[in-house]
Formats: structure tokens, sequence, C-alpha cells
């Protein structure tokens, strides 16, 4: 189960989001909340996503199998999301056999 967040308390998440690319799109978000919407996963970990059919949807914070199955149902019937996370989760969600744009940090 997801939980919206109105906001990110966590430093160390807040940190690691300072290394993903589309920092613009993203901090929006974080700070604004008006072009997307920010959730709390199973582990703690947070997902920032666009409001729009094709989203970006940035993941930071360890991730486990119940937070890859949160965030394949979070994105499911969209256009092309594109997710960003560390690359050492890349393949938690190859083996989703989802169509799915992945990109690293």
């Amino acid at each position: 189960m997801l939980k919206q967040l109105d906001k990110i308390l966590d430093q160390e998440i807040l940190t690691e989001f300072k290394n993903f690319s589309n920092q613009r799109i993203l901090w929006e978000i974080i700070e604004q909340q008006q072009t997307g919407k920010i959730f709390e996963l199973p582990s703690r970990a947070i997902v920032v996503m666009e409001n729009c059919p094709d989203p970006f949807v940035f993941i930071a914070g360890e991730l486990t199998d119940k937070d890859v199955t949160a965030v394949i149902s979070l994105v499911k019937g969209m256009e092309f999301p594109m997710l960003y996370c560390q690359a050492k989760y890349h393949p938690l969600f190859f083996c989703t056999n989802q169509d799915l744009i992945l990109q690293t940090l």
C-alpha cells in the first residue's frame, strides 16, 4: 500500500534525489506538488511522480520486491512511464516483464 506524502523529511532520500537527472521536474514536484505526487513505499523508499499519461517516476531509497510490485501497480496502464532509480534495482523491475523504460541516476 502506498502512502501519499505532503513532503519528504528523510535527508538521505533528499540527498539521493539530488543525483537524479531532470532536476527541474523533480524539485518542482518535491517543493510545490502542483505537477506531481509523492508516495512512500512499504520499505519507506520514496516515489516522486509527474501527473501525466507518460510520467517521469523518480524512486529513491532501498527497494524490495514488495516496493517494485507497488510501483508497477502505480504505473500500470500508463503510456510510457520512465522510471529513474539506482541501477542495482533494475533487475527487480526486469523480472516483472512489464514494458517499462528504466533510467539510472
